[in-house]
């Protein structure tokens, strides 16, 4: 039945998503993007001579790769249908990602203990209610980031209850995934391996002290090499993150979220839930 209903879930906010799809860039960050996936079918690489031009006036940094990587099937599949466009297609990947998103959200507060209804409506207010919705009709890669922290916080309570090393390895796997589709996502890998710590029986310690190093120089690599990729210092990163100020559009768009005092986890799917605490009769049911 669970099933059914994230189903559900999915086909109704995706085709929401397509009653309000426009398959228009705003940003020259989204073309470089598109861009970069254009390449990778045509040429098999990330270089984007297509925006030449934007050096003069507004220079586009490198950009991590996996976005680009997940866009390239609709781009080859739209190179095949010569009555389509190749950009209304790849922009049908954030509708896409963001509805699989909801369906796992509903999946994940289902496994913490609450009821259906509660369940659903946690997704469907994820969906309907948050900037999920404003991020669909874009060519960023917030809403991936958002299906990889919600399935990695799926295995992470996997691994909570059942404490098995494979759950808590596809949990930082994936948070490890989230860093090549933006590197700043890597924030979150201290939070969980302190919570990850806490958690670990004496006994099991030494194995999952173990995996947790063995992930974390993973991490360092990854960390390495997407800086070198990108082409940009540390210092220059913490610049952007520090100084960064949502423009007038943002702003608009943020005062429909319920959590409009911070702008990150008023998107964060995992959000969503994080205030059924404090409504007393939302507690956690079998039904």
């Amino acid at each position: 039945m669970d099933r059914r209903i994230a189903l559900a879930v999915f086909a109704v906010l995706f085709s929401l998503y397509l009653l309000t799809f426009n398959g228009l860039f705003r940003s020259i960050d989204e073309l470089a993007l598109f861009s970069a996936a254009e390449s990778l079918v045509q040429s098999g690489s990330l270089a984007r001579p297509q925006l030449n031009f934007a050096s003069y006036h507004n220079p586009v940094g490198s950009l991590e790769p996996l976005y680009p990587l997940i866009v390239t099937p609709l781009y080859a599949l739209a190179v095949h249908l010569p009555t389509v466009s190749t950009i209304h297609v790849a922009m049908l990947l954030n509708p896409l990602l963001t509805a699989i998103t909801a369906a796992l959200l509903y999946l994940l507060v289902r496994q913490l203990g609450y009821s259906q209804r509660v369940s659903a409506g946690v997704a469907l207010t994820y969906g309907l209610a948050t900037l999920a919705w404003p991020y669909t009709r874009t060519f960023f890669r917030e809403p991936l980031l958002g299906l990889l922290w919600t399935a990695a916080l799926w295995a992470f309570s996997r691994w909570w209850e059942s404490q098995r090393p494979p759950a808590l390895a596809v949990c930082l796997g994936l948070l490890l995934l989230a860093g090549t589709a933006k590197l700043t996502s890597l924030i979150v890998l201290p939070v969980y391996v302190v919570i990850i710590g806490w958690r670990i029986p004496p006994a099991k310690r030494r194995v999952m002290a173990g995996l947790l190093i063995t992930l974390l120089v993973l991490g360092g690599l990854l960390l390495v090499a997407m800086f070198r990729v990108r082409d940009q210092p540390l210092t220059g990163i913490v610049r952007t993150v520090l100084n960064y100020q949502p423009g007038p559009a943002l702003q608009r768009i943020d005062a429909l979220s319920p959590t409009r005092e911070n702008r990150w986890p008023g998107y964060a799917p995992t959000a969503s839930f994080a205030r059924l605490g404090s409504v007393p009769h939302l507690v956690p049911s079998d039904a």
